[in-house]
């Protein structure tokens, strides 16, 4: 898995399972987020961003498929 720390005031890390197309979101707040499938692509873009918060508002939350009932 890769993981990547963000210096941003709502998302803390980003991860992403090339296995499994599995993109986890830690939020500043403590919240985990988990998003299947997810292509590689969005994932390199949100880690990479000047402003990923920007990017996880727009082409991410609400849009990509939340994986509920598991935890971090």
């Amino acid at each position: 898995m890769i993981r990547n720390r963000l210096h941003n005031h709502l998302i803390k890390t980003v991860s992403y399972d090339k296995d499994t197309k599995t993109m986890v979101v830690e939020l500043t707040q403590g919240n985990v987020v988990k998003y299947s499938p997810v292509p590689y692509e969005l994932y390199s873009t949100l880690a990479n961003s000047r402003f990923p918060e920007k990017v996880y508002r727009h082409r991410v939350m609400n849009v990509m498929p939340v994986i509920t009932g598991e935890s971090e």
